[in-house]
């Protein structure tokens, strides 16, 4: 049985990956806490105001949404024609959370392959999430 190659973890990248959660976490607290602080307010106007206000942050929350699923397709994307390019996953020089096996030639490729299609059916379910959404508060005023 041979012996398999294993890229190491590096400790800096995992302590700015706690890092970058902390502040991620921190974010979405503020951000939870404007949408309450707004809400408070919207209630003191009549209930149209409310509902602008309702669509115009679920509107926000899709965009976020809809631009983070942006980020990630591009970065899988990314990813995969570098594994492409070197043949190998993790890519030589990769800074890594966890100690990781290297693969490499064809097996290599088809994970690349696999993570392109992903990210293909990542992109197109959140155009569909989008627009559906998109869809709901255009509808909402006229149900109400």
């Amino acid at each position: 049985m041979s012996e398999k190659e294993i890229m190491k973890a590096d400790l800096n990248t995992k302590k700015r990956f706690v890092l970058v959660l902390c502040c991620l976490c921190i974010l979405g607290v503020i951000f939870l806490i404007m949408v309450n602080y707004f809400s408070v307010r919207a209630h003191i106007g009549s209930s149209a105001a409310k509902v602008e206000y309702f669509i115009y942050v679920f509107k926000m929350l899709v965009i976020f949404l809809f631009s983070g699923f942006l980020f990630f397709v591009g970065a899988l994307i990314k990813k995969s024609v570098l594994i492409i390019r070197y043949k190998q996953y993790p890519i030589p020089g990769e800074k890594l959370l966890r100690d990781t096996v290297v693969v490499k030639d064809r097996a290599a490729i088809n994970r690349a392959r696999l993570f392109i299609g992903l990210a293909v059916i990542i992109f197109f379910f959140s155009i569909v999430f989008t627009w559906i959404c998109w869809n709901f508060t255009r509808m909402i005023p006229s149900v109400l």
